[in-house]
């Protein structure tokens, strides 16, 4: 097996270099459908490049502080929770909820796991979505079809949401199907006036949105 990998690193190498180039110059065309950990593997590990999760995580760290955002849920967290790992070596209280995290309860001291899907209330079978009043922010590394529950539910209660959108379509709660991730992305926005989409320089594309309270806000609710 080390022979063969030793063989196959030199064209790894190369279509890892213009598999990141492609990116940087046309994020769509690479990213539509492409499997994500394996475009970290040879993008990101490979050539050595920062990882998304460490590219979003430092959004987050630039623009929302510990002091005002000491709680962050982290939606679709995934299997090992990369990002609630960064957030927590960083200083935040991170929560991260997916049903799909393969970590033991404990296995990262701090961190507080939920093993379920993320709803609003709009859209859940019992109107009663994930409870996100105890959170400060609520971010998503790319968090497919929890999405628009994020968005929705944290609108209707004033909660701050950074999400960093997929580059692929998914279908809305109501029903509706999108030909491209554009397509999506607009209906995204469309939500509400207090959504906003931005693409950042490294390619990432943002949701963020809701109340961003001040810690002069903040202490004077305590």
């Amino acid at each position: 097996m080390k022979e063969i990998l030793q063989k196959l690193q030199k064209p790894l190498a190369f279509f890892a270099e213009v598999c990141y180039n492609v990116a940087r110059e046309k994020t769509d065309v690479l990213r539509v459908g492409f499997p994500y950990d394996f475009y970290d593997f040879l993008v990101y590990a490979h050539l050595q490049r920062t990882p998304r999760h460490e590219h979003f995580g430092k959004v987050i760290c630039n623009k929302y502080s510990i002091e005002n955002f000491t709680n962050v849920l982290d939606v679709g967290a995934g299997r090992i929770c990369r990002l609630s790992k960064y957030l927590l070596d960083r200083g935040y209280s991170v929560t991260a909820i997916d049903p799909k995290i393969r970590l033991q309860d404990g296995e990262i001291e701090g961190l507080e796991l939920i093993r379920e899907h993320f709803k609003s209330d709009e859209y859940s079978k019992r109107k009663k979505g994930t409870n996100i009043s105890e959170y400060d922010l609520v971010v998503g590394l790319e968090p497919c079809d929890a999405t628009e529950h994020i968005i929705r539910q944290c609108l209707k209660y004033n909660k701050p949401f950074e999400i960093s959108l997929c580059f692929a379509p998914h279908r809305a709660l109501n029903g509706r199907n999108f030909n491209d991730y554009k397509e999506w992305h607009t209906y995204l926005d469309s939500i509400s006036e207090d959504v906003h989409i931005e693409k950042l320089p490294d390619g990432q594309i943002v949701a963020s949105g809701g109340k961003q309270k001040d810690k002069t806000n903040k202490d004077e609710e305590r």
